[in-house]
C-alpha cells in the first residue's frame, strides 16, 4: 500500500530548508567519553552547509 504522505519531516534547524538535505553514514563516526568509536549518520545540509550527527536529535536505539 502506497503512503500518500511522507511520515518523517525533516528540515535544517539553521536556514530552514527540506530540499537540500543529504546524509552520511560513517563506521567510526563518534567516540563515547571512554574513547570507544560507534557508527554515526550525518545529515549535511547543501543550502547552509550545517553538519548534524542525527544522534544529536534522534534517541539511539540499544542494538544489544
Amino acid at each position: 500500500m502506497a503512503i500518500a504522505k511522507k511520515r518523517i519531516h525533516m528540515i535544517c534547524g539553521l536556514c530552514g530548508s527540506d530540499e537540500h538535505l543529504s546524509y552520511k553514514i560513517d563506521p567510526r563516526g563518534r567516540c563515547d567519553n571512554d574513547g570507544t568509536e560507534h557508527p554515526a549518520v550525518f545529515v549535511t545540509c547543501g543550502n547552509c552547509a550545517s553538519l548534524s550527527s542525527l544522534d544529536e536529535v534522534i534517541k539511539e536505539e540499544d542494538s544489544k
